[in-house]
């Protein structure tokens, strides 16, 4: 109860100090450690967050909510699929089980190894900035992480599918958790200094034509610096698009606790886009895709319904917190619908 309220409130040290006290009074569970690995990783603790997830993966290899919950955090973006998994029980109940059939099925759509025009990225959980080694190209795409510095799949997997196309992928990670509007520490100590950093960079590699690409709190992102960087598409996906001051849902803790965090610390316009794109009176086209069955999305996409420039795209019979992965399984060919997309051709 009281470990509900802290989060309520939005006191990250006391909900901490209280999964900590839990913990020690449920030594064989691992919901209250794994719980104090996702509140680390809201705070923008991520040394602090992924060495815990170490010792949790370490203590419990075979748990499947602990192997679900480091996937989708990123943290395992770099381990085989096999590493740790579920031993074979009830696999209809398991949700780790279910989740990697999934995104072997996406590895086996993929483009072969053989095959490959360039290697598949490291994901680094260290690093905030991964670019692709690829050919040098005139086009890029700026990919925007969500607050699990993956894109509903691990990024290795989704970075197969750009391998064949004639662009450079440039990954980005938040690690202060607050939508990139702090901006990405590797590239600048605020948003306006990340801005600038991501102009440089651009303009070394001799980039003339912009992507941004963005899933979940990414999403937002994707449209704000792609507005400020002159892209050519923007590409969203289940993108928080303000930051309404009552509780969202009284059952989402997490998603509360984000929302308190941001407002402590911006005032709401700041993480309201619909003033931010009249301000700028952008003609870049934004496509928003979002699970039409979630209300809460549908809300936040259809808030800039009425905004120049913005096309929105219901995804029906989805709702889940892993859209981007959904709309890859339902197409026969992911690599083309992204080059189409974009658009970009292949290598």
């Amino acid at each position: 109860m009281l470990v509900r309220v802290a989060t309520e409130r939005g006191d990250g040290e006391a909900a901490l100090s209280l999964y900590q006290r839990l913990a020690a009074l449920h030594p064989s569970a691992s919901t209250w450690p794994l719980k104090r690995v996702q509140l680390l990783n809201w705070l923008g603790q991520l040394d602090l967050s992924l060495s815990e997830a170490e010792q949790l993966l370490e203590r419990w290899p075979h748990d499947p909510m602990v192997r679900v919950f480091l996937r989708n955090y990123g943290l395992t973006d770099s381990l085989p699929l096999s590493i740790g998994a579920s031993k074979p029980q009830n696999l209809a109940h398991d949700p780790d089980e279910a989740e990697r059939r999934e995104l072997q099925i996406l590895l086996d759509r993929s483009p072969a190894e053989r095959t490959l025009a360039r290697p598949v990225i490291n994901a680094d959980p260290g690093r905030d900035v991964i670019i692709a080694d690829a050919a040098p190209s005139s086009t890029a795409v700026l990919i925007f992480t969500g607050a699990g510095d993956s894109l509903a799949m691990p990024l290795p997997v989704f970075d197969r599918y750009l391998t064949p196309l004639n662009l450079t992928p440039i990954y980005l990670r938040d690690f202060h958790r607050l939508r990139y509007m702090a901006g990405i520490r590797s590239l600048g100590e605020t948003y306006q200094a990340t801005i600038d950093g991501l102009r440089r960079l651009l303009r070394q590699r001799g980039v003339s034509r912009l992507y941004t690409f963005g899933n979940c709190a990414g999403g937002f992102a994707a449209i704000r610096y792609g507005v400020e960087l002159g892209a050519e598409r923007i590409l969203a996906f289940d993108a928080p698009t303000h930051c309404p001051e009552e509780a969202l849902t009284r059952l989402d803790q997490g998603q509360n606790f984000i929302r308190r965090r941001l407002l402590s610390l911006y005032p709401g316009e700041m993480t309201d886009l619909k003033p931010f794109l009249a301000a700028r009176h952008s003609e870049t086209r934004i496509d928003i895709f979002y699970q039409n069955e979630d209300r809460l999305k549908r809300l936040q996409a259809e808030r800039l319904g009425d905004v120049p420039g913005i096309q929105l795209h219901p995804q029906p019979g989805l709702r889940n917190n892993h859209l981007l992965r959904k709309i890859a399984l339902l197409n026969d060919d992911f690599c083309q619908w992204l080059a189409d997309l974009m658009p970009v051709e292949a290598v």
